[in-house]
C-alpha cells in the first residue's frame, strides 16, 4: 500500500494519527512515516486498515492499550 492509499483509509476512518496510531498498537511517529512514504506500509497493518470501520478505531485503541501496545 502506498503513502497515498493509507493515508485516505486513516481519512475514510476519521480518525488523527494519534487514534490510528493507537488502535494499530503504534507510535503516533510510525503513522507519519507511513503517510509521508519515508517507510513502508507492513502488509499486516495496511490489510488491517483497508478492513477496519469508524468504530474499530475506538475498539481496537482500547484493545491495545490493555495488551500493552499502546503508543508502543
Amino acid at each position: 500500500m502506498d503513502a497515498k492509499t493509507f493515508k485516505a483509509h486513516r481519512s475514510r476512518l476519521n480518525a488523527t494519527q494519534t487514534e490510528l496510531a493507537a488502535a494499530l498498537g503504534v507510535h503516533r511517529v510510525t503513522v507519519t512515516r507511513w503517510e509521508t512514504g519515508f517507510s513502508a506500509v507492513p502488509i499486516v497493518y495496511a490489510r488491517l486498515v483497508q478492513r477496519m470501520k469508524p468504530a474499530d478505531v475506538a475498539r481496537f485503541a482500547r484493545m491495545a492499550k490493555q495488551e500493552g501496545l499502546h503508543g508502543r
